[in-house]
Order: structure tokens, then sequence, then C-alpha cells
């Protein structure tokens, strides 16, 4: 199994139950929300499928992707960043 697998089961089956009852993608039907959320576990799995790749390089790719602009790709990037440290610390 590859670890962006592994990964994925870990973010659906532990790190989306650990979130706080009052986060957003727990309380609320909104598409926006849930487009961020798997938007989060791709680019994520991006980072781990491509180990060696530069960050601006999966910034690029992460706009093109997902059509945004550059700023929120950087977003993204950072916010990925701090969900696979926090995988790496639990396994």
């Amino acid at each position: 199994m590859k670890e962006s697998e592994k990964f994925e089961e870990w973010y659906k089956g532990y790190f989306i139950c650990s979130l706080s009852p009052a986060s957003p993608l727990l309380i609320s039907d909104n598409k926006t929300i849930e487009g961020k959320s798997l938007r989060m576990l791709e680019i994520c799995k991006m980072i781990l499928d491509n180990p060696k790749q530069d960050d601006e390089a999966i910034r690029r790719e992460i706009a093109l992707r997902f059509f945004i602009t550059m700023r929120v790709a950087l977003d993204y990037l950072n916010y990925a960043k701090l969900v696979l440290d926090k995988w790496h610390r639990k396994i």
C-alpha cells in the first residue's frame, strides 16, 4: 500500500473525526467547505507522491489543477504541510 493511500485512510478515518465539533466541515452542509476538505486531501497526496518536488512547483500544480490563485495555492500548501506534520507524528 502506497504512503498516500495510508494517508487517505488516516485523513478520512482519524483526522476528520478528530476535528472540533464546532468545525465548519462537521456542522455545515456547505459544498464549498466539503470541497476544501477534498482539495486538502488531494494536495497532501500530491506532496506524498512527489516528495522531491519543490514547493514552488507543487504550488503551481495546485493552482492549475484546482483553478485557484497562486496566493490561495500557497495557503493550501502551507495547511497541507500542517496536516502532514500531524500525520507523521501519529505514525
